[in-house]
């Protein structure tokens, strides 16, 4: 068996420039991540890692977090009651 790098016709194998490459992926992630910020956990989990990126330090991500965290339980109380 070839390896695929030495079939020219192959599509992988084609020569790509960096920059048409670098697009290639792009639109894969974008296309991931349409799918991907339909879950309220990945939303809140790109909040936290932007915030830690921001200050360097977890205590406002520990805040979000526990705000997040009585957001959710408070709207489980008023939707489903506490009986």
């Amino acid at each position: 068996m070839t390896d695929l790098a030495q079939r020219p016709h192959h599509p992988i194998a084609a020569p790509v420039g960096r920059l048409e490459a670098w697009r290639t992926r792009a639109r894969r992630f974008g296309e991931l991540a349409v799918i991907a910020l339909r879950s309220p956990t990945t939303v809140i989990g790109l909040v936290l890692a932007f915030l830690y990126e921001r200050t360097r330090s977890l205590i406002p991500s520990m805040i979000a977090h526990g705000l997040w965290n009585s957001g959710t339980f408070t709207f489980a109380l008023v939707l489903f009651g506490s009986n």
